[in-house]
C-alpha cells in the first residue's frame, strides 16, 4: 500500500513538473532532509517562477525576471523574504531561522529550486512545519512535502489552504 502510495506520488510529481511553461494546476515541491551528522536540516523548494512572481507582484515586488538574463540583482533576497514568510519549521523549543543558500532553475526552465538551511540549536526531536506556499493566491494550491533522514527514513505531507500545518518526529 505504501509503495503503491509513493509510485503515484512520485508519477504524480514527474508528470505536473514536466510540461510546458504553461500550468493549470497550482504545485510545488518541497524536501527537507534532516542530516544528523551536520545538526542541520536542509530545505530544497520547486515552485513555478509564474506563480512565485505573481506571489512577489502582491507585496509591490515586480520586475524580477526570474530565471532570466535581465534577472534583477535583488531576487535573491525578495524569494528568500517571502520564502521565510511561508514556510516556518518550528521545535519544541523555538522558531528555526533559515539560511537562503541558492536557487537554479529547472530542467524545464519553468521552475526554481530554492535551497535553505536551518541550523539546529539541538537534537531534532519534534518538529511542526507550517507551509503556506503561494496558498495566498491559489485556492486549489498543494504543496507536496517529503521528509527524510540520512537513515533512510521518510514521511510525505501534502500541505494545502485549509491544511497547513503538520506535526512529526525527527527520529
Amino acid at each position: 500500500m505504501i509503495k503503491s502510495g509513493l509510485l503515484f506520488i512520485s508519477i504524480l510529481i514527474f508528470s505536473l513538473f514536466n510540461g510546458s511553461g504553461f500550468h493549470d494546476f497550482h504545485l510545488s515541491n518541497s524536501q527537507l532532509k534532516y542530516k544528523q551528522s551536520k545538526n542541520v536540516l536542509q530545505l530544497s523548494v520547486k515552485i513555478f517562477i509564474d506563480d512565485l512572481e505573481t506571489a512577489l507582484a502582491q507585496r509591490n515586488v515586480e520586475s524580477l525576471y526570474i530565471g532570466t538574463e535581465k534577472e534583477s540583482e535583488e531576487s535573491a533576497q525578495y524569494i528568500d523574504a517571502y520564502l521565510k514568510d511561508v514556510i516556518i519549521i518550528s521545535t519544541s523549543d523555538d522558531t528555526l531561522s533559515s539560511n537562503f543558500i541558492g536557487k537554479e532553475l529547472s530542467e524545464d526552465l519553468s521552475a526554481i529550486w530554492c535551497y535553505l538551511q536551518f541550523d539546529l540549536n539541538s537534537d531534532c526531536m519534534d518538529l511542526q512545519v507550517t507551509n503556506s506556499l503561494l496558498t495566498e493566491i491559489f485556492d486549489d494550491q498543494k504543496n507536496i512535502f517529503s521528509f527524510s533522514t540520512e537513515e533512510g527514513r521518510k514521511e510525505y505531507f501534502t500541505f494545502d489552504a485549509r491544511d497547513k500545518v503538520k506535526k512529526f518526529n525527527c527520529e
